[in-house]
């Protein structure tokens, strides 16, 4: 999920990042990595929706899950993916009563 830092700021120029700057970054996106670990679990365990509602909570949920497959964030995608799959069986275990 965190990108590597290149050296050059931009290919084919002779400019490069300092090590404090590229040490600065790498902090922030340990920390950043962190707080989405820590929140965003917790946020997915939250997603619900009402039965009128669930083709498209699929639809926006899945297209979610596929963003974060194609950042390198399989395991929050793979969370929304299941969380969509429980919330789908919730609703459908009520209207079945």
């Amino acid at each position: 999920m965190i990108p590597v830092i290149t050296p050059f700021i931009e290919e084919g120029y002779s400019f490069v990042y300092s090590d404090d700057f590229k040490q600065s970054v790498l902090k922030l996106q340990i920390d950043l990595k962190a707080l989405l670990d820590h929140y965003s679990l917790q946020a997915i365990g939250l997603l619900k929706c009402d039965i009128t509602e669930l083709s498209q909570f699929k639809i926006t949920y899945n297209r979610v899950a596929k963003i974060l497959r194609d950042n390198a964030c399989e395991e929050y995608a793979v969370a929304i993916e299941k969380r969509v799959l429980e919330v789908e069986a919730e609703l459908l275990a009520k209207t079945a009563l």
